[in-house]
Order: C-alpha cells, then sequence, then structure tokens
C-alpha cells in the first residue's frame, strides 16, 4: 500500500519512495489527471524528501515557464488578429476613397499615419499616463526619434487625447476582458495591460502600414 508522506507528491511503496506528480493539463498528449510515477531509487527518509522537494521546485518552474510562453503567444495572436481587423476595416475606406477620385489624396495618407503614431503612443506608454506631447515630454521624444516631422505632432496630439479617452473608458475594459477570455490568456491586471497594448499596438500596425494602401500616393519629399 502506497504511504504519502509530508512532501508534496512523494510517496512510500514498501522500501522505495516514489514521486508522483499530476501531469500539468497543457501536456494535451496526456489524458486529463494523469500522474506521473517516477521511482526515487532511494529508501532513506530524509534524502528521499530533498529528492521530492527538488522535483517539486523543478516542476513548478516547468508550469511558470510554460504559462509565460503560452500568455506570449497569445498575445501575439491577439496583436495580428486586431491587427488584421484594423487593415481589413482601412482596406474598405480606401477602396471608397479610390472609387469617389481620392485614391491618391496626400491627406487621406496622413490621416492614417497621424491616428497610427497616437495609437502607438498608447500602446508604448500604456494608459495611465497622459502624454503632454511638449517640448521635454517622452512622448514627443519618441515621436521624433522615428521620424516624425514636427509639423503632424498638433494633429497626433489630438488624436492620442481622443484614443487616450477610448483606453480608460469602462466599455473598453470590459472588451479587453473579453478578449483574454476568448484568448485563453489567464485575467491578470498585468495581463490586461498587456492585451490593452497589444490592441491598439494591433491598430497602430495596420494605420502606419501604408505602402499598398496608399500606393497612388507621391510620397517623395518635397
Amino acid at each position: 500500500m502506497a504511504v504519502r508522506h509530508e512532501v508534496e507528491n512523494l510517496i512510500r511503496r514498501g522500501n522505495i519512495f516514489y514521486w508522483r506528480p499530476r501531469i500539468p493539463a497543457h501536456f494535451t498528449a496526456c489524458p486529463s489527471g494523469s500522474r506521473l510515477s517516477l521511482s526515487l531509487q532511494v529508501s532513506d527518509h530524509r534524502k528521499a524528501q530533498m529528492v521530492g522537494r527538488k522535483l517539486n521546485t523543478k516542476l513548478a518552474e516547468l508550469k511558470l515557464h510554460s504559462k509565460e510562453a503560452m500568455s506570449k503567444q497569445q498575445l501575439q495572436k491577439l496583436f495580428e488578429h486586431e491587427r488584421d481587423k484594423q487593415l481589413e476595416r482601412l482596406d474598405d475606406i480606401n477602396m471608397m476613397a479610390r472609387r469617389n477620385g481620392r485614391g491618391g489624396d496626400v491627406v487621406e495618407m496622413e490621416l492614417d499615419l497621424e491616428a497610427g503614431w497616437a495609437c502607438q503612443l498608447v500602446a508604448k506608454f500604456g494608459s495611465r499616463v497622459e502624454l503632454t506631447l511638449e517640448t521635454g515630454c517622452a512622448g514627443l521624444t519618441y515621436l521624433l526619434n522615428n521620424g516624425v516631422p514636427q509639423t503632424h505632432v498638433d494633429a497626433i496630439r489630438a488624436n492620442y487625447r481622443a484614443e487616450l479617452a477610448i483606453a480608460r473608458s469602462p466599455g473598453f475594459e470590459d472588451g479587453i476582458r473579453r478578449l483574454i477570455y476568448n484568448f485563453e490568456i489567464e485575467d491578470t491586471v498585468a495581463n490586461r495591460q498587456r492585451a490593452m497594448s497589444k490592441v491598439f499596438e494591433g491598430r497602430a500596425a495596420a494605420l502606419l502600414d501604408i505602402t499598398e494602401r496608399h500606393e497612388l500616393v507621391d510620397k517623395r519629399p518635397e
């Protein structure tokens, strides 16, 4: 008969100790609730406890790393989902613009770029701070370092404030919770912040991807 000891997952059968942890659920090749049975090849109680504790620590690290890797993968999928959804919407708008003879309108392209940089600021700096985009502001430095002309800063600021208001709204937070649930991401404060950043990063990536959408615009510097 197996006898359990005070160290988790450690049992004794006869004179031999075994380590019997439950196999993590994300190991889908194993039936749910399965346990590993590993003979420690020791009969000394203290030595078996030491080995059992070390194995439990390794198992906890494995679970943590697997959960972190899974969250990163799911967050990347969330980003791609939001980017592709935004690209589809922008392509529809661009098609209508072309039909109305505005396919090569530089103003349409600049509107996308200004909105894109506004979303990128929310993704980069989060929703808990409000950037002024004035001299000395980290957000302004970020824009200028990425080649954004100073002449577009005022328009980006207006877009940024609008996007920030959206990011801070209760409805948006509810939407983030639904996305986290749909993408099987653990619902924590940190993951909600990461998901919010990925949503805005995805929108920014779509808006700033102007090469094909605005291919008729003359992009040569004046």
